[in-house]
């Protein structure tokens, strides 16, 4: 019994439900019940292992997310600095070959061709961070997830956007194009309608976008699809819990 009491009374409904034994009534009465329909007290083994279970699957998915995310950073991180380096390199290059011109007024076509193998290099340099740092958009955009249209939770989407615009400081001209790879569908179409939403700012990109899509329901609707959803009785509670978890966290508090 001592062992029983240490489940919630949510957690006891929900075992309940799924031995087909009443949740009504007091946490003693529908523990009184359960023991009663399950006399062995299995139910306790199974309600606690799949909480270990979930508890496990959370914490390897936080691990794994916030290693990516460590890992992205330092990509980008180290893309910016090759990028400034090359950037530095270029200027320097540049100075060079003006005061090289300056000294020598009449190099003729030597001093010509001497500054076009100069633009030729520093065309080079400026060009060695583009490969990694495309990669790092790629990388940046795998976070953030497809947008077709038809969900009504635009806003959701569009903190997202933000949210990785922030962590990865992402300037507006990079971020405007990991959208434009992430749109689908209805939204990929409405982008390319009108070549206007390519110059827009990002700001104004987002704030048009939301203007067409966000169709949020009201929260007494997302608060009935929230209640009306029950534990099948052919489906696995891990994949209740989730469901059940997901559709509490589009109902605000």
């Amino acid at each position: 019994m001592e062992r029983a009491s240490q489940f919630t009374v949510a957690e006891l409904k929900e075992i309940a439900r799924r031995l087909n034994v009443s949740s009504s009534g007091l946490k003693v009465e529908i523990i009184k019940r359960l023991m009663e329909a399950d006399p062995k007290g299995t139910w306790m083994d199974e309600g606690g292992s799949i909480h270990e279970e979930d508890d496990e699957r959370e914490d390897v998915q936080l691990r794994l997310e916030r290693d990516r995310n460590e890992l992205l950073r330092q990509e980008l991180e180290l893309a910016k600095r090759e990028r400034d380096v090359a950037q530095r390199e270029a200027v320097l290059a540049r100075r060079e070959l003006e005061l090289t011109n300056r000294g020598n007024p009449a190099m003729g076509h030597q001093g010509r061709e001497g500054h076009v193998n100069e633009l030729r290099s520093q065309q080079r340099v400026e060009a060695r961070a583009t490969p990694q740092l495309r990669a790092d958009v790629k990388g940046i955009g795998d976070l953030l997830g497809e947008f077709d249209g038809s969900n009504p939770y635009f806003e959701d989407w569009e903190k997202q956007v933000r949210l990785v615009k922030r962590l990865f400081t992402v300037d507006d001209a990079i971020m405007k194009i990991i959208i434009s790879s992430k749109l689908k569908g209805t939204a990929d179409r409405w982008f390319r309608s009108k070549s206007e939403h390519t110059e827009m700012t990002l700001d104004e990109l987002l704030l048009a976008m939301k203007d067409g899509f966000d169709q949020r329901p009201s929260k007494v609707d997302r608060l009935k699809k929230f209640e009306a959803r029950t534990w099948q009785t052919n489906e696995s509670f891990c994949h209740y819990y989730h469901e059940k978890l997901i559709l509490g966290n589009l109902v605000p508090i």
